[in-house]
């Protein structure tokens, strides 16, 4: 007989946290749950520890990868799973306690926790939303809050299965592939609950952004585009998730953008998010952005004169 809850939890190289995040699982009062540990090409005893957990409880199981990305793992356990819901937990994540309990009575689409933010064994709040169920709108709920991590992350949710379907993880994507998910997953839903509850505690890192996922003019591009054709289709129109899109893929590439400024400032869904969003911002702020606009067309311009003279005195 099937499982109520598949657990998923992608894990690489995650030794040290890994104990943490299996514990609390196990710690959960509601027993019938199935959880795949998916060890992608870990080089430290995270494949072991998987391997271990494995013996003790024939509701754990482990499935080893060549390392392909946390994507890749997690499309490797929706593969496998069977429970009628799914939740993701990340391997140096973990849950509160007496969670599960919740699940079996609810059959929306998609269940909602609140969550908390652990910063180097400091607790906060994470930015949730207010408990409502399906007597408000669903598109108001996303049109509202879908710019927040709450609702651009798979975890702190349970999704049901049939819903997933085929649906997958693009693996293309290194930054924004689960924002892409709930994108399309979200489209799918006709009803939902939101808990008071808080269920997941997330794990701040301190490794700055730009330096784990620096990417080309070109990534970010194809990720903006992506994310903004799912957000589309929604039918919904939230200036914070355009301009966060905007921003965040901007600061991403901007390494490359003095090579390849011409062609972020020229692409189609680009011009438009900008067109969306400029009048959200200062004025002052505005000529700021138009001011790094100019500087690279400046550059290019002046390495084409550069090699224009270089050839002419050659």
């Amino acid at each position: 007989m099937n499982p109520i809850i598949s657990i998923i939890v992608p894990v690489y190289n995650a030794e040290k946290t890994l104990n943490r995040c299996v514990d609390s699982i196990l710690s959960q009062t509601f027993q019938d749950w199935e959880l795949l540990l998916i060890d992608d090409g870990s080089t430290d005893r995270s494949g072991k520890l998987c391997d271990e957990y494995a013996t003790k409880d024939q509701r754990i199981k482990v499935f080893h990868k060549k390392n392909g990305g946390v994507s890749s793992a997690r499309n490797v356990g929706l593969d496998h799973t069977k429970g009628k819901w799914i939740t993701f937990i990340d391997s140096d994540d973990y849950i509160y306690d007496n969670i599960f309990d919740l699940i079996p009575s609810h059959n929306e689409d998609i269940l909602i926790f609140n969550y908390d933010i652990n910063n180097n064994g400091t607790t906060r709040c994470g930015e949730g939303i207010p408990p409502c169920y399906n007597s408000y709108p669903i598109k108001n709920i996303i049109n509202k809050y879908v710019y927040i991590d709450l609702l651009r992350t798979p975890w702190s949710k349970f999704f049901k299965r049939n819903l997933i379907n085929i649906l997958r993880f693009n693996t293309r994507i290194t930054i924004g592939e689960d924002t892409l998910f709930i994108l399309q997953y979200l489209h799918e839903c006709k009803s939902f609950f939101i808990f008071r509850q808080k269920y997941y505690i997330w794990s701040e890192s301190n490794i700055s952004l730009n330096d784990k996922y620096k990417l080309s003019v070109d990534q970010a591009i194809y990720i903006v585009t992506s994310l903004y054709s799912e957000y589309k289709f929604l039918n919904i129109q939230c200036i914070e998730f355009e301009k966060f899109i905007y921003s965040f893929y901007y600061y991403l590439c901007e390494d490359d953008l003095y090579k390849n400024g011409i062609v972020w400032f020229k692409n189609k869904t680009i011009i438009q998010l900008w067109h969306n969003i400029k009048y959200s911002y200062s004025k002052k702020n505005r000529i700021l952005f138009f001011l790094k606009k100019y500087r690279f067309f400046s550059y290019l311009l002046m390495l084409y004169h550069q090699k224009s003279l270089s050839k002419k005195y050659i």
